[in-house]
């Protein structure tokens, strides 16, 4: 029987992701997800590419009552914590590019600001996209409706745990599931199993799975100390590779309504 093993939030994309036993779907992926991101002053993303010290920001959820009235709380290896609305309500309008795309977003959170550039030792800004923002995903893999938010380009990333079980016994060190930073991990699945799955199913929600996930640097970046090597990409590279990338997850796209899953919830799959 394949399960949701784990689900996982990135509020502020490149920083770590925090474990949910539930999560809504919306247009976009997991409620939430990667709504927030850093940028240089002139509004260009940076992540974890670029500033792998990210890593070592631990993040961490602050429920009020409900998701919707819930803060997150950032904290940097000295201590000092930042917290945040997951909902802004206010913010000066700007335009960011992420891969190109130009999209509108809300900034001017002076602490949040403060915060993160004393962190990394130079000047970036927090910006957060609100509802009515406008990012298209690659139409070669969607449809015109399709939205996503600052993710790389996909609204979902879902992997399989049997997969990266798979990758472990190839490794002289295992790896933990969080280097791939994916949103939904399923168990019950064969090893690289999802690869061969068009869809998928879990309680009310429908998803797409468009096309295999190609991985970055970011695979390598022990997400805990943020220090790179050359593994697990170099073991990857014996026998995940597709033309220059190696593949590990399926993006997927919600389709039709909104909906909740949670951790447990069984899983049918389409071919």
């Amino acid at each position: 029987v394949v399960k949701i093993a784990s689900l996982h939030i990135f509020p502020i994309k490149g920083l770590r992701g925090i474990s949910v036993a539930r999560a809504r779907i919306t247009k976009r992926g997991l409620e939430h997800d990667r709504r927030y991101m850093l940028t240089t002053p002139d509004g260009r993303f940076i992540s974890q590419r670029s500033h792998p010290a990210l890593a070592r920001l631990a993040v961490r959820m602050n429920v009020v009552s409900d998701l919707v009235t819930a803060s997150c709380s950032i904290t940097d290896p000295e201590g000092r914590t930042l917290h945040l609305p997951l909902i802004q309500e206010g913010g000066l309008s700007v335009k960011v590019d992420i891969w190109g795309d130009a999209v509108s977003a809300l900034a001017g959170f002076v602490e949040a600001n403060q915060f993160f550039s004393a962190y990394l030792g130079e000047e970036v800004q927090l910006v957060w996209m609100p509802p009515m923002a406008d990012r298209p995903i690659d139409p070669d893999f969607s449809k015109p409706t399709d939205q996503v938010s600052f993710a790389d380009g996909y609204p979902i990333l879902v992997l399989g745990s049997a997969s990266i079980e798979e990758l472990n016994q190839r490794l002289t060190e295992p790896i933990p599931l969080n280097r791939f930073r994916a949103n939904i991990i399923v168990s019950g699945a064969r090893p690289w199993q999802e690869d061969e799955w068009t869809s998928l199913r879990a309680s009310s929600v429908h998803l797409r799975l468009v096309k295999k996930c190609a991985r970055c640097v970011v695979i390598t970046i022990d997400q805990e100390t943020g220090i790179s090597g050359r593994e697990p990409t170099a073991t990857l590279a014996t026998y995940r590779r597709e033309g220059n990338n190696v593949m590990v997850g399926m993006n997927a796209i919600p389709e039709g309504r909104e909906g909740e899953i949670m951790v447990g919830d069984k899983i049918m799959p389409a071919s």
